[in-house]
């Protein structure tokens, strides 16, 4: 699969300081890594959760493409659902913004 991003495997490092949550999202080899924090002050459980959450799905989303890239490979013969193959593919979709030769 030819792709434009940064191949995983991607590593989440969570870091309290000064009343600040910071996860930094960090791929091999590169040199820059994705940031986003929340203040402290006045953020619910609710949301923490949700930010954490946000992160881990950041971090997994090379080997989640990757998973998903072969399942549509091999579903076509496995006799899947229509609609789930074109979901599947719309997913790849906006991902890398084409869907591999092998898996149309």
């Amino acid at each position: 699969m030819d792709t434009k991003f940064t191949p995983g495997p991607w590593h989440l490092d969570t870091l309290v300081y000064d009343g600040n949550v910071t996860h930094t999202v960090r791929a091999p080899y590169c040199t820059e890594a994705v940031h986003f924090r929340k203040p402290k002050a006045g953020y619910t459980q609710a949301e923490r959760e949700q930010h954490n959450a946000d992160a881990r799905l950041i971090a997994a989303a090379p080997d989640l493409l990757r998973c998903l890239v072969a399942l549509v490979g091999i579903a076509k013969d496995q006799g899947w659902k229509p609609e789930f193959l074109e979901m599947s593919r719309e997913a790849i979709t906006k991902a890398i913004g084409y869907v591999p030769a092998d898996n149309t």
